[in-house]
């Protein structure tokens, strides 16, 4: 966490979700394994009954992950659209004393 105090915006935001993806990952494999194999039935049976929740929020975690890599690679995307078509633009206008 004290990573992530010193970050803001779009920084702060991937590694938050990168965290979030991760810990839920990690959740998810600890909580299978109680839900099956653990000795003590009523954490057994909690570990069950969590379980879908836990892999609903895993699942949304990674969709929202995944959106937003999707829109830093569409703003990427864009910016070089941009710098290509200024580049083609600067080099079409004709110089100063150019007859052609």
């Amino acid at each position: 966490m004290t990573k992530l105090s010193a970050m803001s915006g779009a920084e702060f935001d991937r590694a938050y979700m990168n965290m979030m993806v991760s810990d839920h990952n990690k959740d998810v494999a600890e909580f299978e394994k109680e839900s099956t194999k653990g000795g003590d039935p009523d954490l057994k049976a909690f570990a069950a009954k969590t379980l879908p929740t836990l892999k609903e929020h895993q699942q949304m975690a990674k969709a929202l992950h995944g959106t937003q890599a999707a829109k830093a690679t569409a703003a990427r995307a864009t910016a070089t659209a941009i710098a290509v078509a200024t580049v083609t633009a600067i080099r079409t206008v004709p110089n100063e004393g150019d007859t052609d």
